[in-house]
């Protein structure tokens, strides 16, 4: 109840499309507004007989109208969607420390980056590579490599150079010694043992603590206290399941180990040639194997509107008719 009253009053004060950016309350003002709210209760009612209601056509249309208005009716009518409307908001409870505000800020702007050779067909990894060093965030065994490598990374490199992000760099081998293939979900752990979130590294007095569905790893689980229509990446459970290809793998149902899973990737890459995010960014507890990792893969793509670059889950994209803009470009 109190997930639905904070979506519904988010409903009449957040902009949407079909009534020309406006919010509910602000087209309720005017005649041609009016005409658009009822286009849009219209839509709403005729998409509910087929299916769940979308997020920005859940509120029920004579109650809204009533409220914005337009509508005959009174509270007793619509008491019970008064009362949903005045629930009271979730207070939160979460109390990071501020050492793991800071690992989850860390966190979010995480990417893994493979120790290997980039140069297509180069097997060199490890000890025998060498990173960027204007951008720190793909490795070369030699200036030769590096050399020819450079028209396809030279747009990577220039984007990227500067970056806040924060380089995770591993080895296969050593990753599967800590998450062997297999090992998902992980078993429980003892009775009475102490746990922290995987993310963020809170605990149990700073915020509740669950597990994740996909792999059992003991996570912050305060879902409860996300905002609708935020897409805040401060609740560790939510952005595991949302944001990685673990979380994805799951959802989806699909067999065996996530790594090794390619229905995963070939589903989320969105464009070709494109590194996977999901697959590598700081909310995993663990990367993808190298070998899901094409050698020599993007890690930015291009606007469709300027000569940018975008790191897809760092830099703000907008899509539009099929195509992909960058935050420059809104």
């Amino acid at each position: 109840m109190n997930i639905k009253g904070q979506n519904y009053r988010t409903w009449f004060d957040q902009e949407i499309p079909m009534l020309g950016n406006l919010t509910p309350r602000e087209a309720s003002e005017t005649v041609q507004g009016r005409e658009k709210l009822e286009e849009l209760f219209a839509f709403s009612e005729e998409t509910c007989r087929f299916t769940e209601p979308a997020l920005n056509v859940n509120v029920p249309a004579p109650w809204a109208r009533w409220k914005l208005g337009m509508g005959p009716g009174n509270a007793e009518e619509f008491a019970e969607e008064e009362a949903i409307f005045n629930s009271p908001a979730q207070e939160g409870t979460t109390k990071r420390k501020p050492k793991h505000e800071e690992k989850l800020r860390k966190r979010q702007d995480a990417v893994f980056v493979p120790r290997r050779c980039e140069l297509k067909g180069c097997d060199k990894v490890g000890e025998s590579v060498q990173k960027c060093s204007a951008c720190a965030l793909v490795f070369y065994c030699s200036k030769e490599h590096q050399a020819q490598d450079w028209p396809r990374h030279k747009p990577d490199c220039k984007h990227l150079r500067g970056s806040g992000l924060l380089r995770k760099y591993f080895l296969t081998v050593d990753e599967l010694e800590k998450y062997p293939l297999g090992c998902f979900p992980i078993r429980d752990p003892p009775s009475g043992a102490k746990l922290s979130c995987f993310i963020c590294g809170a605990g149990g007095s700073e915020v509740k603590l669950g597990r994740t569905d996909c792999c059992n790893l003991p996570v912050c689980d305060n879902e409860e206290e996300y905002q609708m229509l935020s897409y805040s990446r401060d609740f560790c459970k939510r952005s595991h399941s949302h944001y990685t290809s673990c979380g994805f793998h799951h959802d989806n149902r699909h067999a065996g180990d996530w790594r090794e899973c390619t229905k995963c990737d070939d589903e989320r890459t969105t464009a070709p040639g494109l590194r996977s995010w999901y697959s590598t960014n700081g909310f995993n507890v663990t990367p993808a194997l190298e070998r899901c990792l094409t050698q020599g893969s993007y890690l930015t793509k291009p606007c469709s509107g300027c000569k940018g670059r975008i790191m897809p889950g760092h830099d703000g994209e907008i899509f539009a008719y099929g195509k992909t803009y960058c935050a420059r470009c809104k």
